[in-house]
């Protein structure tokens, strides 16, 4: 019987509530008033943003899409198997998986601030390619 390999998460979010309610409260106490997006990226927040990468008027994401299907066997072909891709801002780890079967890499590090979503994403990623190493890591850039 063989056990089902897991995704490796790393979580390098703040521990400490304390200085995030600062950062809101003075956000939200300033003269314009203003919250930093980050505070929206948790499970629901992250679902929202993947709805509204379906609507005709977002085209980032489209694009990216389009741009890796369209190069996805130069790219593999440029780096060839065995890398590690590393994906900045992962969301749902759909636009770099679709780069897997090109690219054949041996491990995937995903970075993402929504930690509980983007360990979703990894345990669905970890369940379709077992034999690729995965990591996740939880990060928010504007604190590094």
């Amino acid at each position: 019987m063989s056990l089902i390999r897991r995704p490796r998460l790393i979580n390098r979010q703040p521990a400490e509530a304390a200085g995030l309610r600062e950062e809101l409260a003075a956000g939200l106490l300033a003269p314009a008033a203003h919250v930093s997006p980050k505070f929206l990226y948790d499970s629901l927040g992250s679902r929202l943003f993947e709805a509204i990468t379906e609507v005709e008027e977002y085209y980032p994401t489209r694009t990216e899409a389009g741009i890796f299907n369209a190069y996805a066997e130069q790219i593999g072909a440029s780096i060839g198997p065995g890398c590690t891709l590393v994906d900045l801002g992962a969301g749902n780890c759909a636009k770099a998986s679709s780069l897997f079967p090109s690219l054949q890499p041996a491990r995937y590090v995903a970075v993402d601030i929504s930690v509980d979503f983007l360990a979703s994403a990894l345990d669905y990623l970890q369940f379709r390619h077992p034999a690729m190493d995965i990591t996740g890591v939880g990060s928010d850039f504007s604190s590094e």
